[in-house]
């Protein structure tokens, strides 16, 4: 694989595929633009590259599985040194779909449980993850519906419900709500 482009610490293959590297791994290669690079120690710059990438991704914040898997394939085109990457992660607790539908749950406490759950079905959590989670999370729903309502104030109840139902809260839980209040 040709080197089209080295700078600074950014090289631009021929395939298109664009990486950073530390500037010390470019050193320790002798890296220089118009060099011709074996496959194999492309695939070990690439890897590196990827690594490298989805820590500070991670850094960053929480993501699921598929959400960083997607993101670097995006990236660097190279399928299986990024599902390699994920599995190294995964292996590690980096990566862990349970605990990021938790802290996804907690950060959007104002959703409803089928927004919840659609929401993380299509950031690839598995089904049996979501419903076990908001199964727990079902007295706190009824809690946060009460708010919400008390939040409204004087609009019609008929407004309420609805708004409420646009936020994912499901109507068997808005009367229960609403019986409570």
């Amino acid at each position: 694989m040709k080197i089209l482009k080295l700078q600074k610490n950014k090289i631009l293959f021929e395939n298109g595929v664009e990486i950073s590297l530390q500037k010390k791994t470019i050193d320790e290669y002798n890296l220089k633009e118009g060099a011709v690079l074996e496959r194999e120690l492309y695939l070990n710059l690439v890897e590196r590259a990827v690594l490298s990438f989805s820590y500070w991704l991670l850094e960053k914040r929480d993501y699921s599985e598929k959400e960083i898997t997607t993101k670097l394939i995006m990236k660097y085109r190279e399928k299986n040194i990024v599902l390699n990457v994920v599995a190294r992660l995964k292996e590690h607790n980096y990566l862990n779909d349970a605990d990021y539908a938790v802290s996804f749950i907690n950060c959007h406490k104002s959703w409803g449980s089928r927004k919840l759950e659609y929401n993380l079905l299509l950031k690839g959590v598995d089904r049996s993850i979501i419903k076990e989670l908001l199964e727990d999370n079902q007295d706190d729903e009824i809690e946060e519906i009460k708010k919400l309502w008390i939040r409204m104030g004087s609009k019609e109840d008929r407004k309420k419900i609805e708004s409420l139902m646009r936020k994912g809260f499901q109507y068997e839980n808005i009367k229960k709500a609403r019986k409570e209040l």
